[in-house]
């Protein structure tokens, strides 16, 4: 039987996700390439057709990931939904990727972004499109009067930003609340060391 062009696709749709899912659980350093073609149940020779290495892996899931994380939010920030509806459902969607995970997987790729400059473009771009678009949440709150009109909005999106800092730090389980202190702490020192 022929491989179609339809059979490569969805297969490398397959590795992308379960890529994710793998690299979101074991990281990338704990990650090799023979867990993730075990958990499709392929051999790794398809991974090395598709993908160079394992950073290539990663890069490219990594950019599926957030491509689809904003498509996710822009889909709540551009509902009808007023401003405090659409930070809840924001906050919730957050929530509901399993926060820890998630929240670690960010804090990977920005570690490896600082070597890999595929991953630190991908990151850039999506940290400047959530940016822009709960930037423009807020304006349009302003304008709406949901939110006051001398308001600052940078102030507003800081605010909002250390909200989500707290969802994703405050609520770790115990093993791992010496790490969220370590970051906290050094979150304070460089917002007011000299």
């Amino acid at each position: 039987m022929r491989t179609t062009a339809e059979d490569v696709a969805l297969q490398k749709e397959r590795i992308i996700n379960k890529s994710i899912e793998v690299f979101m659980k074991k990281g990338y350093a704990q990650t090799l390439l023979s867990d993730i073609s075990s958990e499709i149940g392929i051999t790794n020779g398809p991974l090395y057709y598709h993908y160079k290495n394992k950073l290539d892996l990663y890069s490219t899931s990594t950019e599926y990931y957030l491509k689809g994380q904003l498509e996710k939010i822009e889909r709540i920030f551009h509902s009808k939904k007023g401003f405090y509806e659409k930070l809840e459902d924001d906050f919730l969607f957050f929530l509901e990727q399993g926060i820890i995970a998630a929240g670690k997987y960010y804090m990977e790729i920005v570690d490896l972004a600082q070597t890999s400059e595929r991953l630190y473009e991908a990151f850039l771009s999506y940290s400047t499109r959530l940016r822009d678009i709960k930037h423009n949440a807020v304006l349009k709150a302003m304008e709406d009067g949901e939110l006051r009109p001398d308001a600052d909005p940078e102030e507003v999106l800081k605010v909002i930003y250390v909200l989500f800092e707290g969802l994703l730090y405050g609520y770790s389980p115990d093993s791992e609340k010496k790490d969220t202190v370590k970051i906290l702490l050094n979150m304070l020192k460089l917002k007011y060391a000299p």
